[in-house]
C-alpha cells in the first residue's frame, strides 16, 4: 500500500529521509517503544548554545567591552564546551547515524543506526542490541527493494527487511 508521501527516487538523501520517517513504525510494530532521551539530549545542547549566543548579543550591545570581558570570555568558553559536547554526539562512531533508540517491554535496548553515501542507493543499517557494538548486525538493502517505480515507500516491504534484519540480530 503506497503512502501518502511520493519521494524523488532520483535524490539519496529524500530516500533516507523517508525511510528513517517510516522506521519508528516499523519498530513499534515490533514490540519497541521509542525512546527520545538521546534526541532531548541534543536539542537541550542546540538550546543551551543559541541563548548563550543571544546573551552575548544582549550583554554586547547593554554594556561596553571592558566592563564585562570576563563575562564574555567565559560564556564563550561555555559556549565552546557545549559545542564540544555537541561534536562528539554527533560524530563518535557509536553514537553517529543514530536514528532510533528504544526499549520492549523485557527492557532490551535497541539501537538503530541508518546512513547512505552521496550517490549509492543503498540503505545501510546497524542494529545493536543492548549496547553491544561486538555483535552488531548490519544490513545493505536497496531501496528499490521497498520503493515502488513512482516514489512511494512500500511499508509491508520495508517492515519485512528490518523486521528480517532485527530477528536475525536477536537470535
Amino acid at each position: 500500500m503506497p503512502s501518502e508521501k511520493k519521494t524523488n527516487l532520483n535524490s539519496v538523501s529524500e530516500l533516507k529521509l523517508t525511510s528513517d520517517e517510516a522506521l519508528p513504525q516499523v519498530m513499534e510494530s515490533l514490540g519497541y517503544e521509542q525512546s527520545f532521551t538521546f534526541s532531548d539530549i541534543k536539542l537541550a545542547l542546540g538550546y543551551v548554545t543559541v541563548a548563550i549566543a543571544a546573551l552575548l548579543f544582549y550583554i554586547d550591545k547593554k554594556f561596553s567591552f571592558n566592563e564585562t570581558y570576563y563575562v564574555v570570555a567565559g560564556l564563550i568558553a561555555l559556549y565552546g564546551l557545549v559545542s564540544l559536547v555537541m561534536y562528539y554526539l554527533n560524530s563518535h562512531p557509536n553514537l553517529k547515524n543514530t536514528t532510533y533508540v528504544g526499549y520492549n517491554k523485557s527492557n532490551q535496548k535497541i539501537t538503530v543506526h541508518t546512513w547512505c553515501t552521496k550517490y549509492d542507493p543503498i540503505y545501510n543499517v546497524k542494529i545493536v542490541l543492548d549496547d553491544k557494538r561486538d555483535g552488531a548486525n548490519s544490513g545493505a538493502l536497496a531501496f528499490n527493494k521497498f520503493f515502488d517505480e513512482f516514489g512511494y515507500l512500500n511499508r509491508q516491504e520495508f517492515s519485512n527487511l528490518v523486521s528480517g534484519l532485527v530477528e536475525k540480530k536477536e537470535q
